[in-house]
C-alpha cells in the first residue's frame, strides 16, 4: 500500500442526498394542482369579466369583492406551491418551510371557503336562480333544477375540500420525515463558508 505525499489532504468526497419518493409525489402533485389552480383561477377571471350586463346587475358587490378575493387569494397559493415544489424537486432547503407554510394557509382558506360556501355562497345562488329564472322554465322545472343545483353545489365543495385538505395534510406529514428533513436540510462542507 502506498502512502500519499507529504501535505496531502484527500479532498472530501460530497455527496448530494437522494430526494426521497414521498418529496418527488408531493413535488409533481403540487406542481399539477398548482399549475391547474393558476389556470382554472385565471379563466374564472376572465370569464367573470365577460358576463352579459343582465348578468352583471344580479351580482351584488358582495359577491363580486368575495370572488375576486378569493381568486386572488387562491392565485397567490398556487403561485407559491409552484415555486415550493420546484425547490423541493432541487432539493433547496428553503422549500420545506415554504412547502409548510403553504400547506397551514391553504388549510385556513379551505375551512373558510367551505364555510362560506355552505353558510353564504350556495344559499344565495339558489335564491338568485329562483327569484331570476330562465325565461321559459316551469315553477316545476325550477324546482327540479334547485333541488339539483343544491346537491350538485355542496358535492363539489365537499369533494374540492376533501382533496385540498388531504393534499395539504398529506404535504404536512411528509415534511415531518426524517429522510426528507435530511434531504432538504442545508449541508454545508468544511471547506465551504457558511451562509
Amino acid at each position: 500500500m502506498t502512502m500519499p505525499p507529504p501535505g496531502f489532504e484527500p479532498i472530501p468526497y460530497y455527496l448530494p442526498p437522494a430526494r426521497p419518493q414521498s418529496l418527488t409525489i408531493v413535488s409533481i402533485v403540487g406542481l399539477i394542482f398548482g399549475i391547474l389552480g393558476v389556470f382554472c383561477l385565471a379563466g374564472l377571471l376572465v370569464i367573470s369579466e365577460l358576463k352579459t350586463p343582465t348578468d352583471i346587475t344580479q351580482i351584488s358587490i358582495t359577491d363580486l369583492i368575495l370572488q375576486i378575493s378569493s381568486a386572488v387569494v387562491g392565485m397567490l397559493l398556487s403561485t407559491m406551491l409552484i415555486i415550493a415544489c420546484i425547490g423541493a424537486l432541487n432539493l433547496r432547503p428553503w422549500s420545506r418551510v415554504l412547502l409548510i407554510v403553504v400547506s397551514v394557509v391553504d388549510v385556513i382558506f379551505q375551512i373558510f371557503k367551505l364555510a362560506l360556501g355552505f353558510v353564504y355562497s350556495i344559499p344565495h345562488q339558489m335564491e338568485l336562480m329562483k327569484n331570476h329564472p330562465k325565461p321559459g322554465v316551469t315553477p316545476q322545472q325550477m324546482e327540479i333544477i334547485m333541488s339539483w343545483g343544491k346537491i350538485i353545489g355542496y358535492t363539489i365543495a365537499i369533494i374540492a375540500f376533501a382533496v385540498c385538505i388531504g393534499y395539504d395534510i398529506f404535504v404536512l406529514l411528509v415534511m415531518q420525515r426524517a429522510n426528507v428533513k435530511a434531504a432538504l436540510s442545508a449541508t454545508v462542507l468544511p471547506d465551504q463558508p457558511s451562509t
